[in-house]
């Protein structure tokens, strides 16, 4: 979260790719409230354990920006299991992953 205020301490443009809309909205609100003039905060609800959404988002996000300068992994979460997609894919990191790639190759 630290990066996120910091970036609109400075204008720039962050985007919160969050699960919960609950906390992606208080987050939203701890970061405007830090935001100078010409900064950014736009919330995505996502769930990157669903490989189509993942990919869905990605192709919007591609789409609808220029470039994707730096992501920040915030997740607080501990996996005591492996989780393996239908299709092989150790979730949901793996996923957070070929999203990254993705918007990366595209915004060059």
């Amino acid at each position: 979260m630290q990066a996120a205020l910091e970036i609109a301490k400075r204008g720039g443009s962050v985007h919160l790719v969050c699960r919960n809309p609950k906390t992606a909205e208080e987050a939203k609100t701890e970061v405007e409230a830090v935001a100078t003039r010409g900064a950014k905060v736009l919330v995505h609800i996502l769930d990157l354990s669903e490989s189509q959404a993942v990919c869905r988002f990605t192709r919007k996000f591609v789409q609808e920006n220029d470039s994707l300068n730096c992501l920040v992994n915030n997740a607080g979460c501990m996996i005591q299991t492996r989780e393996v997609s239908v299709i092989g894919i150790s979730c949901p990191y793996s996923l957070l992953k070929a999203c990254v790639c993705s918007c990366l190759l595209h915004s060059s």
